[in-house]
């Protein structure tokens, strides 16, 4: 394996001056950095992971805390850290995963020691234990998901409110009354859970669909049908359009 020292000759340059144009903390010639970048591709040299940290004071490692409960969507969560790893190489950064205990207490030790630039937090829960202790850390932290509490916090996630209520809408704009949802597993919602739950918690205070706009849309489609009932060419079809369907908002 090719070394510091190995790529120094090549270049004809002195070890420190490899170090300088690597780092990119001296300044040196276009022509000199040019010509040592090539001596180090061509002998396939890597500089140490310790001493390329030391030199650029940084780690160049995410750290991605998801911890795994007993009801934990193996599928789901993954697909999370697989993209968060992917983007992450895209940087040129690796990641690390903690996991179990270790989603907490590695939390801590990665900022700590320094071993990551940076924090991304999953599996976020309402009352998350990693909240109080991300407001403690130097250590850049992103949650992705909403605890109950986000002051002081990153915090980004999908809008599940209004994929409600869109997927409400759209149910009854085609004239469906009863409508089913399939749920998480108890143990989810019981340890509130952020995507299940925690969005939940917030409609406490404002609900996620307007009974009364529902209603609104109920009628408009009632009178749609009834219309449609009463057309001789009947409603829709591939060559004629209606125009009594029902509203996309209902009326004032």
């Amino acid at each position: 394996m090719a070394t510091i020292a190995d790529v120094a000759q090549a270049a004809g340059v002195s070890i420190s001056t490899v170090s300088y144009a690597l780092s990119g903390k001296r300044s040196i010639t276009q022509a000199t950095r040019e010509r040592v970048l090539a001596a180090a591709q061509e002998l396939g040299y890597l500089p140490h992971a310790s001493a390329r940290m030391l030199a650029a004071n940084r780690s160049h490692i995410i750290a991605v805390s998801e911890p795994v409960h007993p009801d934990t969507d193996d599928a789901a969560h993954m697909s999370f850290a697989m993209e968060t790893t992917k983007v992450a190489r895209s940087h040129n950064y690796d990641t690390l995963l903690l996991v179990h205990d270790d989603a907490l207490a590695g939390m801590r030790r990665s900022a700590a020691t320094q071993l990551a630039d940076g924090i991304v937090v999953l599996d976020v829960d309402e009352d998350d234990a990693r909240v109080p202790l991300a407001r403690t850390l130097a250590c850049p932290t992103v949650f992705v998901g909403l605890p109950a509490d986000t002051e002081g916090l990153l915090c980004v996630d999908l809008d599940f409110e209004a994929a409600a209520r869109t997927a409400i809408d759209r149910l009854v704009e085609t004239g469906h009354r009863q409508i089913g949802l399939i749920s998480h597993r108890r143990e989810t919602l019981d340890r509130g859970s952020n995507f299940p739950a925690a969005s939940c918690a917030r409609s406490r205070t404002t609900p996620p669909y307007s009974a009364s706009r529902s209603r609104s849309r109920t009628r408009a489609a009632t009178r749609h049908r009834e219309a449609c009932a009463a057309c001789a060419s009947g409603c829709p079809s591939s060559t004629r359009s209606c125009s009594t369907r029902p509203p996309t908002s209902p009326p004032p």
